[in-house]
Protein backbone atom coordinates (compact mmCIF):
# COMPACT_ATOMS: atom_id res chain seq x y z
CA UNK A 1 0.00 0.00 0.00
CA UNK A 2 1.42 3.24 -0.97
CA UNK A 3 -0.19 6.90 0.59
CA UNK A 4 -3.18 4.99 1.48
CA UNK A 5 -3.78 3.58 -2.14
CA UNK A 6 -4.04 -0.26 -2.33
CA UNK A 7 -3.36 -0.87 -6.86
CA UNK A 8 -5.76 -4.26 -7.43
CA UNK A 9 -4.72 -4.13 -10.98
CA UNK A 10 -2.82 -2.29 -13.94
CA UNK A 11 -2.96 -3.17 -17.31
CA UNK A 12 -2.12 -1.66 -20.64
CA UNK A 13 -3.25 -2.97 -24.07
CA UNK A 14 -3.53 -1.85 -27.34
CA UNK A 15 -7.21 -1.51 -28.53
CA UNK A 16 -9.64 -1.34 -31.84
CA UNK A 17 -12.00 1.73 -31.55
CA UNK A 18 -14.53 1.76 -33.94
CA UNK A 19 -16.30 5.25 -34.87
CA UNK A 20 -19.67 5.17 -36.08
CA UNK A 21 -22.72 8.04 -36.45
CA UNK A 22 -25.89 7.72 -38.06
CA UNK A 23 -29.14 9.07 -37.85
CA UNK A 24 -33.21 7.38 -37.81
CA UNK A 25 -36.39 8.89 -37.96
CA UNK A 26 -35.87 10.46 -34.28
CA UNK A 27 -32.42 11.00 -33.70
CA UNK A 28 -28.85 11.57 -34.61
CA UNK A 29 -26.13 9.25 -33.07
CA UNK A 30 -22.68 9.06 -32.59
CA UNK A 31 -20.33 6.18 -30.96
CA UNK A 32 -17.36 4.97 -30.01
CA UNK A 33 -16.89 1.48 -29.66
CA UNK A 34 -13.84 0.15 -27.60
CA UNK A 35 -13.00 -3.58 -28.36
CA UNK A 36 -11.02 -4.84 -25.04
CA UNK A 37 -10.42 -8.17 -23.56
CA UNK A 38 -10.44 -6.52 -20.23
CA UNK A 39 -14.18 -6.51 -18.56
CA UNK A 40 -14.58 -10.23 -19.29
CA UNK A 41 -14.31 -9.01 -23.26
CA UNK A 42 -17.50 -6.59 -23.27
CA UNK A 43 -16.70 -3.20 -25.04
CA UNK A 44 -17.15 0.09 -24.12
CA UNK A 45 -19.58 1.74 -25.97
CA UNK A 46 -19.56 5.44 -25.75
CA UNK A 47 -22.12 7.69 -27.13
CA UNK A 48 -20.43 10.48 -27.87
CA UNK A 49 -23.64 13.32 -27.46
CA UNK A 50 -23.76 12.38 -23.91
CA UNK A 51 -20.69 11.42 -22.63
CA UNK A 52 -22.22 8.33 -21.30
CA UNK A 53 -20.35 4.88 -21.73
CA UNK A 54 -21.33 1.63 -20.36
CA UNK A 55 -19.96 -1.95 -20.97
CA UNK A 56 -22.13 -4.00 -22.81
CA UNK A 57 -22.07 -7.46 -24.83
CA UNK A 58 -24.19 -9.26 -27.75
CA UNK A 59 -27.20 -9.86 -24.27
CA UNK A 60 -26.74 -6.46 -23.12
CA UNK A 61 -28.09 -4.98 -26.13
CA UNK A 62 -31.08 -6.91 -26.24
CA UNK A 63 -32.16 -5.88 -22.48
CA UNK A 64 -33.86 -2.22 -23.22
CA UNK A 65 -34.34 -1.28 -19.29
CA UNK A 66 -30.19 -2.08 -19.71
CA UNK A 67 -29.45 -0.62 -22.82
CA UNK A 68 -31.33 2.60 -22.62
CA UNK A 69 -29.29 3.83 -20.00
CA UNK A 70 -26.79 5.32 -22.32
CA UNK A 71 -29.67 7.76 -23.47
CA UNK A 72 -31.62 10.38 -22.24
CA UNK A 73 -34.39 8.50 -23.53
CA UNK A 74 -35.01 5.58 -25.92
CA UNK A 75 -39.17 4.18 -26.63
CA UNK A 76 -39.69 0.59 -28.14
CA UNK A 77 -39.16 1.72 -31.83
CA UNK A 78 -35.60 3.40 -31.23
CA UNK A 79 -34.49 0.49 -29.00
CA UNK A 80 -35.49 -1.87 -31.74
CA UNK A 81 -33.15 0.01 -34.57
CA UNK A 82 -30.25 0.40 -32.12
CA UNK A 83 -30.83 -2.90 -31.04
CA UNK A 84 -30.35 -4.66 -34.48
CA UNK A 85 -27.68 -2.30 -35.76
CA UNK A 86 -25.45 -2.58 -32.83
CA UNK A 87 -25.85 -6.66 -32.92
CA UNK A 88 -23.77 -6.22 -35.98
CA UNK A 89 -21.08 -4.63 -33.99
CA UNK A 90 -20.95 -5.85 -30.10
CA UNK A 91 -20.04 -9.61 -30.06
CA UNK A 92 -21.00 -11.71 -27.49
CA UNK A 93 -18.60 -11.42 -24.38
CA UNK A 94 -16.08 -14.21 -23.34
CA UNK A 95 -16.03 -15.12 -19.90
CA UNK A 96 -12.75 -15.96 -18.56
CA UNK A 97 -10.33 -15.62 -15.26
CA UNK A 98 -10.04 -12.15 -14.88
CA UNK A 99 -8.36 -9.79 -11.78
Amino acid sequence: MINGIEKIYENSENVKVHYVGFITNNARYDFAITYSTMFFGKSLLTCLQTGRTMLVDGEDIQDPEHFCRLFNHCDDQEFQTLSNFFSTKIPSSFHSEQY
